[in-house]
Parts: C-alpha cells; sequence; structure tokens
C-alpha cells in the first residue's frame, strides 16, 4: 500500500480526537474495509460489514490470543503486566467459554436488578445538579458526567465512598489500554494499578464469599448458572473490573457527548425544555451520532472473506462503530443530528452475543442526568476554551466541559 493509501486513515493527528467522523468518511470513500499500515490492521467502516463481524464469532474471535505480528506481541505483553494473566472474562472470550460466563453473569446484572436502582441514580443526580447550581459556569464532566457512574457502580458493588475518588483513578488508567499503541510508561503504570485492583476486590471478594451481603459483588461470587457453575475467584476479579471501567468510561463519554452535541443543536435544546419526554430518543441518537465507543476489535480465526477482501488468519480487524453509525447506506442524512430518525438502531453498545451488558444502566444514568439538567437549568452554552478532549481511539469523550446555564427558579 502507497504511503497516501496509508494516510487515508491516522488517528494519531490531533484533528482525529476533534472530529474523527472526516476521517471515517474519506476512509469509506476510499474503501469500506482496507488494511492500515499505521495500526496494522484493517479498518472497517462500513455499517454491513460491522454488523456481520460483530455477529459472529467463530470466525472473528474477540480473543487477542488469536492475533498474529506485531499485534500478537503487544497482547503477550499485556498479559505479562496482568497479574490475572490471561484469564478469562465476556470481553474477550467466544463461546462456549463465553457462553458460560453470559450465563453465569446475566443471573447477576439483571434488568431488574438495574430497575431497582432508578430512585437511587434519581438521588445521586440530585446531590451532584444541586452542587452545580452554586455557580453559574461549571464543568459537567466533573461536577456530574464523571462522579454519576463511578458512585452509582461503586455502590452497587459495595464498595465504601471513600474509596470511589481511587475507584475513578483506576478506571482512566486501566482505560488507557484502548489507545492500542506501546508505551512503556504506560504498560508500567496499568500494570502497577492492575496489581492494586487485584489485590483490593480479592480482599473484598474473599469476604463475600465466607459472609455475603447486600451488593453486586456477594452476587458476583455466589451466583449460579443453571448447573451450578460459578465464575471462580480470578474471573470475579476481572468481571469486577470489567464493570468498573466499561461502567465509568461509557456513561461518562454519554453524558458528555450529548451535552456537546446538544450544544450545537440549539433547536432540540429548545425542544427537551418544551418536551422532556424526547430525552429518552435523544440519548439513542448521541448514541448514534457520536459515540462513546468508537470502535470494537477481532481477531480471524481462519481465512476469510469480508466485502470481497482476503483476511488471512491472525488478522485484526478494527469495527469502527463510529464510522457504521454515519454509514449513508445505513442511515439516511448521517452527519445531521436527528432524535426522531427512523433508523433507531445503531451499533454503539456492539452487535451480537457480546451485546453491552450495562446498556440499560448507562441508559437510565444518561437520562436522569438530562432530565435532572433541565428541570433545574436553562439557557445551556458552551464556555469558550472549555473544552478538554479525552478519549483514545477506541472511546470517544471530553475531559472537561465548561458550560454557562441559568438556573430556574
Amino acid at each position: 500500500m502507497t504511503q497516501g493509501q496509508t494516510a487515508v486513515f491516522n488517528p494519531f493527528i490531533p484533528s482525529f480526537k476533534s472530529n474523527p467522523y472526516v476521517q471515517y468518511a474519506r476512509a469509506r470513500d476510499y474503501a469500506p474495509i482496507y488494511h492500515s499500515d499505521a495500526l496494522n490492521a484493517w479498518v472497517i467502516t462500513s455499517h454491513e460489514a460491522c454488523s456481520a463481524i460483530l455477529k459472529d464469532p467463530e470466525i472473528f474471535s474477540s480473543n487477542p490470543r488469536y492475533a498474529s505480528g506485531a499485534i500478537a506481541n503487544e497482547v503477550a505483553r499485556e498479559a505479562e503486566a496482568n497479574p490475572l494473566g490471561y484469564v478469562r472474562n465476556v470481553l474477550t472470550s467466544d463461546p462456549p467459554d463465553h457462553t458460560r460466563l453470559r450465563a453465569i453473569v446475566n443471573k447477576t446484572f439483571t434488568p431488574k436488578r438495574i430497575a431497582a436502582l432508578d430512585e437511587h441514580i434519581t438521588d445521586v443526580t440530585d446531590s451532584l445538579v444541586e452542587s452545580l447550581r452554586t455557580e453559574s459556569k461549571f464543568d459537567l464532566m466533573a461536577g456530574l458526567a464523571q462522579p454519576l457512574p463511578v458512585i452509582v457502580i461503586a455502590e452497587m458493588l459495595g464498595i465504601p465512598p471513600s474509596e470511589r475518588i481511587r475507584f475513578k483513578e483506576w478506571s482512566t488508567v486501566v482505560a488507557s489500554a484502548t489507545k492500542l499503541v506501546p508505551d512503556p510508561a504506560e504498560l508500567e503504570r496499568r500494570r502497577v494499578v492492575t496489581e492494586e485492583m487485584v489485590a483490593y476486590l480479592g480482599e473484598i471478594i474473599d469476604r463475600r464469599l465466607s459472609s455475603p451481603e447486600d451488593d453486586l459483588i456477594s452476587a458476583i461470587v455466589n451466583d449460579q448458572d443453571e448447573t451450578g457453575d460459578k465464575l471462580t475467584r480470578d474471573e470475579a476479579i476481572s468481571f469486577t473490573i470489567l464493570l468498573l471501567v466499561a461502567g465509568n468510561e461509557t456513561t461518562t463519554n454519554l453524558i458528555g457527548n450529548g451535552m456537546l452535541a446538544l450544544l450545537n443543536h440549539h433547536n432540540v435544546l429548545d425542544q427537551i425544555a418544551a418536551n422532556p419526554d424526547i430525552i429518552p430518543s435523544v440519548i439513542e441518537e448521541t448514541l448514534r451520532y457520536d459515540s462513546p465507543v468508537q470502535g470494537l476489535v477481532r481477531v480471524a480465526t481462519r481465512n476469510t472473506e469480508v466485502l470481497g477482501t482476503l483476511i488471512t488468519k491472525g488478522d485484526v480487524l478494527m469495527c469502527m462503530l463510529g464510522a457504521a453509525n454515519r454509514d449513508p447506506a445505513a442511515y439516511s442524512d448521517p452527519d445531521t443530528f436527528l432524535f426522531d430518525r427512523r433508523e433507531k438502531r445503531h451499533l454503539s453498545f456492539g452487535h451480537g452475543i457480546h451485546f453491552c451488558l450495562g446498556a440499560p444502566l448507562a441508559r437510565v444514568e444518561a437520562g436522569t442526568a438530562f432530565k435532572r439538567l433541565f428541570e433545574e437549568f436553562s439557557s445551556f452554552a458552551p464556555v469558550k476554551g472549555g473544552l478538554t478532549r479525552g478519549g483514545t481511539l477506541l472511546l470517544r469523550g471530553a475531559d472537561e466541559l465548561i458550560i454557562s446555564a441559568e438556573k430556574r427558579t
């Protein structure tokens, strides 16, 4: 591939962080699947192809150990830095392991359990929003989007309030793995943090095994599937870490990305103020328009074809959900924010057997956050210089989002 072709998609330039959708469109126009030398992976921007890949775990594995070449070496380094090693979890396993793990955790992370949290999520949101009322300008991320999900998931797990800040710091460091860029210093930070998490959570899990309480960790270590199978100790630790990171980063970015979209679409701000019942539809369009999770990685387990292109066993495929969600073949006027659009489906929570377990919780938290914001404030506006982009290649969000708003009386 020529140098010009490689430049079709380059997530390492600054403009990608501010607006990846320009590169996605250019990559799709060039080819809906093509090999990026910069990433040593196939980049897929087609909604049709991403959907098909995510629905076929037999050919396209979630287990990074199937990867070949330089990425295989990086996977090995990551495993060496993890005190749990290659322990199985629902995110990076395939059937039959995934089937077994999902059957157990489905008993734990149920819609009924999440529905029971509605009142508590509202209480937590009320407290955070009330603290924002003291200022005419505030950082939405630090004041609401970041603390809300970490408070909720920590309390669900049974973690003391004093550990919330520590939990958020852990989550941020572990999520940096989605940069997919070898960095010895970052790898060492993740190793240290993972060791701290494993030791901390391992102690709690051991206590819950002998003396269960009314919390999610007790359910994680004691729930069984229909055959009586339970998670092993290491599997329980791995799943708890996954809940912590996924439960924090995704919802935080959903709230921030949603507000950014609204600030650029004042007509929708006005419509929400007049009719807050549209908030769930606004949340769904935010997920499509500016997805918190921009991509998922799969590995070919055999030689195959995608859109007529030969894929070799061990090749890494990057299903760019952010691109698929704006594919004009799947959505009319895809670059326009339309909360009442006909095409409601999106790939932001994944597709197939790995569909996000925490999707209902993310929707409830984000919906409650926007409902309470619009009840307490009006006239939302961005503050110049108040946006600091965060995120990684696979996660999209803001580290800081300072906005102004008028308090309702």
